[in-house]
């Protein structure tokens, strides 16, 4: 019971309540230990258009695959969870932005290159990547959220810092 009440039944990564809190835990944990960490927030581009092209099994496939990359992608030193509908939060620890940089592009590359279902179709992510410096728990995510929609703002496919 514990489990299903911190994690999203469909990707099966931390659901939107733990992961935010998980921020304010990191923040304080900074503060405690002086470790440095960086929040990540994607959303997969145009992803109506899959539910509306293929249906929702097929974009529910598209969502589990894609948090199971997302997930296997960070290593041990990342918390991921489903941030709400197709976007996902990354809390990326011991790792300052420059660390991180590298890491969420190679994973925008090969979500790229992903393909889907009996049809064959490709997505994109678009996201917002910040390292926490003294920042609040919302600002620091809005702050993440603000980058990710200059990203789709500018073309998509790509993840500002």
């Amino acid at each position: 019971l514990e489990k299903r009440a911190i994690t999203d039944g469909l990707t099966g990564l931390y659901n939107h309540r733990y992961i935010y809190d998980f921020v304010g835990s990191s923040i304080m944990r900074k503060k405690r230990k002086h470790l440095k960490f960086c929040v990540l927030l994607i959303d997969i581009d145009h992803f109506k258009n899959v539910n509306d092209s293929y249906g929702h099994q097929v974009g529910d496939l598209v969502l589990m695959n894609l948090s199971q990359k997302f997930d296997d992608s960070f290593g041990d030193d990342a918390v991921c969870g489903r941030y709400g509908g197709e976007e996902f939060m990354a809390i990326l620890q011991n790792n300052d932005l420059v660390d991180c940089r590298d890491k969420v592009e190679s994973f925008r590359k090969m979500v790229t290159g992903m393909t889907f279902s009996d049809q064959i179709f490709h997505i994109s992510i678009s996201g917002g990547l910040v390292e926490h410096r003294d920042e609040t728990s919302a600002e620091l995510i809005k702050k993440a959220d603000d980058l990710l929609y200059k990203a789709k703002r500018e073309g998509r496919n790509r993840i500002y810092s």
